[in-house]
């Protein structure tokens, strides 16, 4: 599942999906993980903390949202996230 998960990421490229960096694995301990850009304004939450957006800003952040997972539900064979949040 993770090798599926890293493969599938490694192949996207939109502006609003985050992009894959790489992973790091522990093989002594069985662990790995995945190594996601940093993006500056923090996590659609915080972000709307913070700023305190309006409505404009605020639809333009859900357009975003639907673009990008637009781009994920179009890929052959379609991506689907299956834990969307403001958080992450």
């Amino acid at each position: 599942a993770f090798v599926h998960e890293v493969e599938m990421m490694a192949g996207l490229s939109h502006k609003n999906v985050v992009r894959f960096l790489g992973f790091v694995e522990d093989f002594e301990n069985g662990k790995a993980w995945i190594i996601m850009s940093w993006e500056p304004n923090g996590n659609v939450s915080e972000f709307l903390e913070a700023r305190k957006c309006e409505i404009p800003e605020r639809i333009s952040l859900i357009q975003d949202t639907f673009e990008g997972l637009l781009y994920l539900h179009t890929r052959q064979p379609p991506i689907y996230h299956g834990d969307l949040k403001s958080v992450g």
